[in-house]
């Protein structure tokens, strides 16, 4: 087979579609956040000490239950193994009750308890929410800050002027880092996207299929079925390339590439693995659904609208399990075995499908 399968970099997403974990699910953004929940707590509780601050009595003791409270769940986040979304909603919430709680004990809010203290629960839903929660999250912070600037010297037109001006730059800071995120996430997949994509045909790369093998044999032990592994070179390849140049053999490569990945199907892997080889990898139910699916893909490249006619010589093997290896190596051990029925294929004449048992199907 064309190219090295060495010094492969073992690599997996971090967030599976549809999982509910926060866009940076590892424990470093949950162990800062605890940090700053700690460091916040040690702050406020600084107000205790100082005369002139805090309503005496009732509003006293509420203000350091809530500092109390800030260290608890300052040690939850530095206890969890990854940030996930239900953990920030929280972290939300609480922070948003902090607020209000905090400037209603204090004896004047617009001095001792500002909205900035907002500031951290809206850098949270920034970085971390879905549209619809941080769009919620802004709804709210006019009101919040209403409500706590209510318990102080301004009333009237001065408070509601303090509403709209502190609540707006809090607002427009949240927008700010949620534009930074956006625009980081889409970097990220476009990165993502051009490391597993063979660039010329529009497949998936051999990194590409390293991140899928995990998947594929769970899928495969999970249904009971076997994965089916589809080598298929071009026959005569260089020939064309030799006698229409190198521009002719890429689009001819194109629309063969595009020819497999519709005969494939929307649950297979497809992917090119060297100059003019294409692997697809699949569930199976049976034996003769591999032949089937085999003889598909011969006839998909035999009869793909090219103004150079190409065949496509394919070798098959299946496993049910990845042979107690890892489930990479195991992956490639099956290409590698379907890749030396390919040769057989080549030795028989070529347009045709043999598998790993040597049953050839001609056609």
């Amino acid at each position: 087979m064309t190219g090295e399968r060495g010094g492969r970099p073992s690599w997996s997403r971090t967030l599976a579609p549809g999982d509910r974990a926060a866009p940076l699910s590892s424990v470093v953004p949950a162990r800062a956040l605890g940090f700053i929940l700690l460091a916040g707590a040690a702050l406020g509780a600084l107000n205790l000490g100082v005369d002139g601050v805090l309503r005496p009595g009732v509003g006293r003791i509420v203000y350091g239950t809530m500092m109390a409270l800030l260290v608890v769940m300052g040690i939850y986040f530095l206890r969890l193994p990854r940030l996930s979304y239900r953990a920030v909603a929280l972290l939300i919430a609480y922070g948003n009750a902090v607020y209000v709680v905090v400037a209603l004990t204090t004896l004047n809010a617009h001095l001792y308890a500002g909205p900035l203290m907002l500031l951290l629960a809206l850098t949270a839903g920034a970085s971390f929410l879905e549209a619809r929660g941080f769009v919620v999250q802004l709804l709210v912070v006019p009101p919040i800050c209403w409500v706590g600037l209510s318990n102080s010297e301004l009333n009237g037109r001065a408070l509601m002027i303090q509403v709209v001006v502190q609540s707006g730059v809090l607002i427009l800071a949240a927008l700010l880092v949620y534009g930074l995120r956006m625009r980081s996430e889409r970097l990220l997949h476009e990165t993502e996207l051009m490391s597993t994509t063979d660039p010329l045909t529009g497949l998936s790369n051999r990194r590409a299929v390293e991140i899928e093998a995990e998947r594929l044999w769970r899928e495969v032990d999970e249904e009971r079925v076997l994965l089916a592994a589809f080598v298929l070179d071009l026959d005569s390849f260089k020939v064309l390339n030799d006698s229409h140049g190198h521009a002719a053999g890429d689009e001819a490569l194109r629309l063969v590439s595009r020819a497999i990945r519709d005969s494939a199907g929307s649950d297979a892997v497809v992917a090119r693995i060297g100059g003019e080889e294409i692997l697809v990898l699949r569930p199976v139910a049976s034996v003769a659904e591999v032949l089937l699916r085999g003889e598909q893909l011969r006839c998909a490249v035999a009869e793909a609208p090219l103004p150079y006619p190409l065949t496509a010589s394919i070798g098959v093997a299946t496993s049910a399990t990845p042979d107690a290896g890892a489930a990479v190596e195991g992956l490639w051990r099956l290409v590698d075995t379907a890749d030396m029925a390919m040769y057989e294929a080549k030795r028989g004449g070529g347009n045709r499908v043999v598998t790993a048992g040597e049953l050839d199907l001609a056609p």
